[in-house]
């Protein structure tokens, strides 16, 4: 290989690296979840391919003359990427909760906050009370600290809703309303909690095991749905045929030969709970007593 062929290998290859930089600053995401030491070493690659590259390109000329790469294009690609780089930084250092905040004044509860993506909005009312109650409700914090701390837990779909908005205390509640407005959607949380309810698989074996992670599956849907406002009491027949239709047939025997036999399920005036002495109830309580003989080694 010839030495003119090998250096304009090696600039190809600070050119690339350099456009993946430019990449990586171009996505708005991408900036939004960046540490500072992350940008600080992202724009001392960036420095150290513009020496490479200088250096190779005053080599190449030295053996080719009439080389015709454009240079002014790098440079360009070059300093918009270092000006961006700078600004996040410039950014951060504003706004990030400084070491001695974080350990004193601004120190927060030992509670882990979960990230969410947007992928499922069932899990937006959960992400969203506890970092209220563990952010929001912090009273030490400054609001675009709170912003801060928002971003840093929000992924994909869901950060990309507030990635736009500037690091500033008024951005604050306008990010948390766009978050609301787009995924606190009660219909639509109500209709993915009964997807997932109709979506449980259905027992193969009625086991100790299967039997306890299906009655866990179904309560934490139904829990969800009454916590919408869902009239789950008036769903007693309906939560029979879908309980039937995922139970194994020989629990479904067992319970069938156990049920109560009237068909007039009323308390005087008005449907018991879900977890009181209703069919749904009785089903309930049938599996765990079964799920503890199973345990037991008791023959069923």
């Amino acid at each position: 290989m010839s030495e003119l062929k090998r250096l304009k290998i090696a600039r190809a290859h600070c050119k690339g690296a350099l456009t993946r930089i430019e990449s990586f600053v171009r996505e708005p995401a991408n900036i939004a979840s960046a540490t500072i030491d992350v940008l600080e070493a992202r724009k001392d690659k960036l420095i150290s391919v513009l020496k490479q590259y200088e250096s190779i390109q005053l080599d190449i000329l030295g053996l080719d003359e009439e080389d015709s790469e454009d240079i002014g294009e790098m440079e360009d690609k070059y300093y918009m990427t270092l000006g961006k780089i700078n600004e996040a930084i410039k950014i951060l250092n504003k706004s990030e909760p400084s070491q001695s905040n974080c350990m004193s004044s601004s120190k927060l509860p030992n509670v882990e906050v979960p990230t969410f993506d947007g992928k499922d909005c069932t899990k937006f009312k959960p992400f969203y009370e506890l970092f209220i109650a563990v952010i929001d409700n912090n009273r030490t914090l400054s609001d675009v600290q709170k912003l801060f701390y928002l971003r840093k837990y929000l992924l994909d779909e869901a950060l990309s809703v507030i990635v736009n908005l500037p690091l500033v205390n008024k951005s604050y509640q306008e990010a948390l309303t766009l978050l609301k407005k787009r995924f606190d959607n009660k219909a639509r949380s109500i209709c993915n909690h009964i997807n997932i309810l109709l979506d449980i698989p259905p027992m193969l074996k009625g086991t100790a095991a299967s039997i306890r992670t299906f009655i866990s599956q179904v309560q934490q849907q139904l829990h969800a749905l009454k916590n919408l406002d869902e009239p789950i009491d008036s769903w007693d027949r309906v939560l029979i045929c879908i309980l039937n239709r995922k139970l194994d047939s020989y629990t479904i025997r067992a319970f069938q030969l156990e049920r109560p036999q009237s068909t007039n399920i009323t308390n005087n005036g008005g449907i018991y709970s879900i977890f009181g002495k209703t069919c749904y109830g009785t089903i309930v309580v049938f599996l765990i007593r079964r799920s503890q003989l199973t345990v037991a080694n008791v023959t069923l």
